[in-house]
């Protein structure tokens, strides 16, 4: 199939792929090494060892379809039923929002001053505001680099795939059999 695209960009588009080559440091490439490691969804399982396999391959085969047919419809509702699995524990440890997300300055320099004549002492405005702006430049940071729950929204995402490919093995599992292929 011929492509569309004109020389100048196919020119551009290898140009732009030479300048992005990945981690150089030692620890970006270490940080990279781990990305698989996050949920273990890229690994191939082993579904011998799995019993919701062994059921399903039974119920499989007494519907009727031929051995290596079950076993890879089995074998795609396992890994299929393991996806889930794992986007649910997921799902299940959003964490709180961040109270000090929320906090206004306002409302920081009215503890400062609290706390400050608790402890009998004076606090000068520079020293309030001071602690104020690097709250607020601490806020600000934790913005730029996501919130816990933005990071946990961003892995929540990441599963859309994982799901739509276990989705996709289920599907050709079934239409590869001639006892579900419409007529």
């Amino acid at each position: 199939m011929r492509s569309n695209i004109s020389p100048e960009k196919l020119l551009a588009n290898r140009n732009n792929a030479k300048l992005s080559t990945g981690p150089k440091s030692k620890v970006g490439k270490q940080t990279v090494a781990r990305n698989a490691l996050a949920h273990g969804l890229n690994v191939q399982q082993n579904v011998q060892d799995n019993p919701l396999y062994h059921v399903l391959l039974t119920h499989v085969l007494q519907a009727g379809y031929p051995y290596n047919e079950a076993e890879d419809i089995a074998y795609a509702i396992t890994e299929y039923r393991r996806v889930m699995n794992a986007y649910y524990e997921m799902y299940s440890t959003i964490p709180d929002m961040s109270e000090f997300y929320y906090i206004l300055p306002d409302c920081i320099n009215e503890v400062i001053h609290a706390l400050a004549n608790q402890a009998k002492g004076q606090v000068s405005n520079a020293e309030t505001k001071k602690v104020v702006n690097n709250l607020i430049r601490e806020r600000q940071q934790e913005h730029r680099d996501g919130t816990k729950n933005m990071r946990h929204g961003t892995a929540m995402k990441r599963f859309i795939r994982y799901q739509r490919k276990a989705a996709a093995h289920v599907s050709k599992a079934l239409c590869r059999s001639n006892r579900t292929k419409p007529k």
